[in-house]
Order: structure tokens, then sequence, then C-alpha cells
């Protein structure tokens, strides 16, 4: 397989396709214009890993965006739903927030977005926490020992809604 072939197969742009193997897109259009190319064992190495820029390919206009098919690792020994959903890094402090609000009649449902649900989460991540909370005057009173982003459906405007919506992960309601 050339590499113009290669990179159709993932579905990046020129620019998309550069910067995910880091290479000048100068580089990559000479390559594909069969003025050079690249050594035999570069274009080994992105053979193997196109898979994985294919599934990520939405990423080149969103960085956050995670295809609905990620999967990691569960490395707690009580999961939640969806819990293979949230990188591995954070799947205790999901578990520790989902403890505090167990009970609390006015949490309907709870969400995690941002870092916490892709591949670029580190462990000082913060965690980002949409909680839908039912009509009326319920509070939700909670204090960790880790960052966490809290917004609620009466804090969120409507783009962060929607954002939350798309690439969120639904771990309670």
């Amino acid at each position: 397989m050339g590499i113009k072939e290669l990179r159709a197969s993932t579905g990046l742009s020129q620019k998309g396709f550069s910067e995910a193997f880091q290479i000048p897109v100068r580089t990559l259009q000479q390559w594909e214009q069969g003025k050079s190319s690249p050594a035999p064992y570069v274009l080994a190495m992105m053979e193997k890993l196109a898979p994985a820029m294919a599934a990520d390919a939405p990423g080149e206009k969103d960085p956050y965006f995670v295809p609905e098919k990620s999967r990691w690792k569960v490395c707690i020994p009580d999961p939640f739903p969806n819990c293979e959903r949230v990188y591995p890094l954070q799947q205790r402090k999901v578990r520790q927030l989902l403890d505090a609000l167990r009970g609390n009649d006015a949490v309907k449902s709870v969400t995690i977005f941002g870092s916490s649900v892709t591949q670029r989460c580190r462990q000082d991540s913060d965690l980002d926490v949409y909680l839908e909370l039912a009509d009326g005057d319920g509070e939700v009173k909670i204090a960790f020992d880790f960052p966490c982003d809290l917004w609620t459906n009466r804090t969120a405007d409507e783009r962060l809604k929607r954002e939350i919506e798309q690439k969120g992960v639904r771990v309670y309601g």
C-alpha cells in the first residue's frame, strides 16, 4: 500500500495525517506525488498505526473526540456503568464521586466528559463532571481530594450541554 492510499484509509486530510504522524505537510505531499518516499520501516510503522488514526479521524477537528467504540481496561474492583469508556486513571475518582452521590435524590444522571474519556488524559487531569439535577431546590454538596470541574443543567450553557451530550459518557442515570 502506498502512502496516499494509507492516508486515504484513515480519512484524514494531509494536514491531519501530517500532524498525527508528526511529519511536515510538504514532506507528505512529496511522498504522495512520488517525488520522494519514506523509508520502508517508516511506511511499515504507519501501516500498523493507521487503524488507530482512522478511529481518531474526526480528532483533527476536535482533539477530545473519542469514538463510541473506544474501550479501556477496567482497573477498579467495583466498576460502574460504562466504566470501560472512562480512562483508567480516572476510574477510581469516578467511583468515589458516584459513592458520594449515592442516595441523593436531587441527582438524575452523572456524565463524565473532557480529557477523562480520551487518550489525552494524564495523571494530573481534572475530572469533568456534568450532573443533571431534578427540578426543585435539591442541592449537591461534595468535596474530593482531586481536581474536579462540576457542571449541572443549571450552570452549563447550551453549547456545553450539546458537547457533553455528543462526547460525554453517562455513568449514572
